[in-house]
C-alpha cells in the first residue's frame, strides 16, 4: 500500500469512529432531546390515555439496565405523572424493518400493563401498515405474562412481515425488561 492509500483508510476509519460515537451518544435520550414532532405525537396519546394534566419526566435506570434496554432497541424511558402521582411509563424504542429503522412508543400503566403502542415514524416504502391503530390495538392489555406470540396472539400483516415481526418482538422484550424495574 502506498502512503496515499494508508492516509485515505485512516481518514475513513476516523470518520467511521465518529459516526458510531454519535449513534452511541444518541442511543439514550432525555425528554429534552426528543424531537418536537415525536413529543407532539407522544403528548397527544398521553392526553388520550390519561385525562387530566399528565406530564412526562425522565426515568433513570442503572447503566447495567440501560445496556439491557438499549439492546432491546429502547431510546428512552419516561414516567407519566399527574402532580406527584405516577400514572405509568412511556418507552420510546426503535426497530429495524427491511432497510431502515422505525421509531415507536409503548405506553404502560403503573402496573406495566400495555395501554397502547404507536408508531412515531416509519421510514420504508412498504410495511407502513404496522402504524395502523387498529392493528396496534392487539398489544393493548398485554402484560409480561401474556405470550405475545407472532402469528398467534399478534396477527401478521401481508407485505409487512419484517416490520410486524420486529415490533412484536420488541414489545415482548421491552415488556419483559420493564418488569425487572
Amino acid at each position: 500500500m502506498n502512503n496515499q492509500s494508508i492516509n485515505y483508510l485512516h481518514q475513513a476509519g476516523v470518520k467511521l469512529t465518529l459516526a458510531f460515537s454519535v449513534i452511541l451518544l444518541m442511543s439514550w435520550v432525555s425528554i429534552d432531546s426528543i424531537p418536537k414532532s415525536f413529543k407532539k405525537k407522544i403528548n397527544k396519546t398521553i392526553f388520550e390515555l390519561w385525562p387530566g394534566t399528565p406530564e412526562l419526566r425522565d426515568f433513570s435506570v442503572t447503566d447495567e439496565k440501560k445496556i439491557q434496554f438499549e439492546k432491546a432497541g429502547v431510546i428512552s424511558i419516561l414516567e407519566v405523572f399527574e402532580g406527584e402521582s405516577q400514572l405509568g411509563f412511556t418507552v420510546l424504542a426503535k426497530a429495524r424493518s427491511k432497510f431502515e429503522y422505525f421509531d415507536y412508543v409503548i405506553y404502560y400503566d403503573q402496573n406495566k400493563v400495555i395501554k397502547a403502542v404507536r408508531v412515531l415514524l416509519y421510514r420504508e416504502d412498504y410495511g407502513g401498515e404496522i402504524a395502523s391503530k387498529r392493528w396496534l390495538k392487539q398489544f393493548d392489555g398485554k402484560t409480561v405474562q401474556s405470550p405475545i406470540q407472532i402469528d398467534e396472539d399478534i396477527q401478521g400483516i401481508s407485505g409487512a412481515t419484517i416490520s410486524y415481526r420486529a415490533i412484536t418482538l420488541g414489545v415482548k422484550n421491552i415488556t419483559q425488561l420493564m418488569n425487572t424495574l
